[in-house]
Protein backbone atom coordinates (compact mmCIF):
# COMPACT_ATOMS: atom_id res chain seq x y z
CA UNK A 1 0.00 0.00 0.00
CA UNK A 2 0.90 3.51 -0.70
CA UNK A 3 2.60 5.83 2.38
CA UNK A 4 -0.46 7.72 1.25
CA UNK A 5 -3.11 5.71 2.23
CA UNK A 6 -1.22 5.54 5.84
CA UNK A 7 -1.06 9.06 6.02
CA UNK A 8 -4.52 9.67 5.09
CA UNK A 9 -5.55 7.14 7.51
CA UNK A 10 -2.91 9.21 10.39
CA UNK A 11 -4.98 12.35 9.45
CA UNK A 12 -8.39 10.26 9.60
CA UNK A 13 -7.66 9.07 13.65
CA UNK A 14 -6.65 13.08 14.39
CA UNK A 15 -10.08 14.13 13.21
CA UNK A 16 -11.53 11.56 15.37
CA UNK A 17 -9.16 12.49 17.97
CA UNK A 18 -10.89 16.25 17.58
CA UNK A 19 -14.23 15.40 17.25
CA UNK A 20 -14.91 12.34 19.54
CA UNK A 21 -16.21 12.62 23.02
CA UNK A 22 -13.88 8.90 23.26
CA UNK A 23 -10.40 9.76 21.75
CA UNK A 24 -8.79 7.33 23.75
CA UNK A 25 -9.94 4.83 21.33
CA UNK A 26 -8.84 6.63 18.39
CA UNK A 27 -5.37 7.61 19.95
CA UNK A 28 -4.73 4.08 20.72
CA UNK A 29 -5.38 3.26 16.97
CA UNK A 30 -3.15 6.23 15.87
CA UNK A 31 -0.14 5.46 18.06
CA UNK A 32 -0.50 1.44 16.79
CA UNK A 33 0.06 2.49 13.89
CA UNK A 34 2.66 5.02 14.44
CA UNK A 35 4.48 2.49 16.26
CA UNK A 36 3.57 -1.09 14.23
CA UNK A 37 3.64 0.76 10.51
CA UNK A 38 6.72 2.76 10.11
CA UNK A 39 7.91 2.01 7.17
CA UNK A 40 4.36 2.43 5.69
CA UNK A 41 3.87 6.49 6.29
CA UNK A 42 5.62 9.39 5.85
CA UNK A 43 7.04 10.69 8.66
CA UNK A 44 7.09 13.94 8.53
CA UNK A 45 4.10 14.69 6.73
CA UNK A 46 2.83 12.78 9.59
CA UNK A 47 4.56 15.07 12.33
CA UNK A 48 3.05 18.04 10.60
CA UNK A 49 -0.28 16.49 10.58
CA UNK A 50 -0.11 15.51 14.66
CA UNK A 51 1.36 19.14 15.12
CA UNK A 52 -1.24 20.53 13.74
CA UNK A 53 -3.74 18.56 15.44
CA UNK A 54 -1.63 19.32 18.73
CA UNK A 55 -1.65 15.44 19.53
CA UNK A 56 1.00 15.53 21.87
CA UNK A 57 1.65 11.70 22.47
CA UNK A 58 2.11 11.52 18.59
CA UNK A 59 4.08 14.50 18.31
CA UNK A 60 6.43 13.37 21.12
CA UNK A 61 6.82 9.69 19.51
CA UNK A 62 8.01 10.91 16.70
CA UNK A 63 10.39 13.06 18.08
CA UNK A 64 11.79 10.69 19.49
CA UNK A 65 11.64 8.24 16.60
CA UNK A 66 13.13 10.69 14.72
CA UNK A 67 15.94 11.16 17.79
CA UNK A 68 14.56 15.31 17.46
CA UNK A 69 15.66 15.20 21.20
CA UNK A 70 15.88 19.33 21.22
CA UNK A 71 12.49 19.36 20.10
CA UNK A 72 10.88 17.38 22.85
CA UNK A 73 12.72 19.68 25.35
CA UNK A 74 10.69 22.62 23.42
CA UNK A 75 7.33 21.08 23.31
CA UNK A 76 8.05 20.11 27.01
CA UNK A 77 9.33 24.42 27.26
CA UNK A 78 6.43 25.47 25.73
CA UNK A 79 4.28 23.98 27.66
CA UNK A 80 5.99 24.88 30.81
CA UNK A 81 6.04 21.27 31.84
CA UNK A 82 8.85 21.66 34.23
CA UNK A 83 8.89 17.76 35.20
CA UNK A 84 9.45 16.35 31.63
CA UNK A 85 11.64 19.33 31.01
CA UNK A 86 14.14 18.01 33.60
CA UNK A 87 13.21 13.77 32.69
CA UNK A 88 14.21 15.05 29.02
CA UNK A 89 17.62 16.24 30.18
CA UNK A 90 18.41 13.02 32.31
CA UNK A 91 17.09 10.55 29.51
CA UNK A 92 18.89 12.38 26.53
CA UNK A 93 21.47 14.98 27.95
CA UNK A 94 24.35 12.54 28.45
CA UNK A 95 24.77 12.70 24.44
CA UNK A 96 23.62 16.15 24.21
CA UNK A 97 24.23 18.42 26.88
CA UNK A 98 22.92 21.51 25.08
CA UNK A 99 19.72 19.87 26.21
CA UNK A 100 20.82 20.52 29.94
CA UNK A 101 21.80 24.40 29.04
CA UNK A 102 18.91 25.01 27.29
CA UNK A 103 17.09 23.88 30.22
CA UNK A 104 19.41 26.03 32.53
CA UNK A 105 18.15 28.94 30.49
CA UNK A 106 14.53 28.18 30.95
CA UNK A 107 14.80 27.68 34.10
CA UNK A 108 16.54 30.28 34.85
CA UNK A 109 14.61 33.08 32.88
CA UNK A 110 11.47 32.05 35.21
CA UNK A 111 12.50 34.55 37.85
CA UNK A 112 12.51 32.45 41.35
CA UNK A 113 9.78 30.42 40.91
CA UNK A 114 12.31 27.41 39.35
CA UNK A 115 14.87 27.76 41.88
CA UNK A 116 14.57 23.58 43.32
CA UNK A 117 14.55 22.86 39.59
CA UNK A 118 18.26 24.80 38.38
CA UNK A 119 19.27 23.02 41.74
CA UNK A 120 18.68 19.85 40.27
CA UNK A 121 19.65 20.43 37.16
CA UNK A 122 23.23 21.85 38.82
CA UNK A 123 23.63 18.92 41.12
CA UNK A 124 22.75 16.17 38.01
CA UNK A 125 25.26 17.69 36.01
CA UNK A 126 28.29 18.31 38.76
CA UNK A 127 27.61 14.47 40.04
CA UNK A 128 27.83 13.16 36.11
CA UNK A 129 30.62 15.55 35.26
CA UNK A 130 28.22 16.67 32.25
CA UNK A 131 29.51 19.95 31.58
CA UNK A 132 32.95 21.81 32.37
CA UNK A 133 32.61 23.53 35.29
CA UNK A 134 32.16 27.66 34.87
CA UNK A 135 35.02 29.63 34.69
Amino acid sequence: PSKVIYNTLVELYLHEIRNENDTKSSLTKLMQLLKDHEDKYDADHCLILCQMNDCRPAILYLYEKASLYPQILNYHIQHDDYENIVDVCKKYGAGNTSLWLQALKYFGSKEGECKSNIKDILNYIELRNLLPPLA
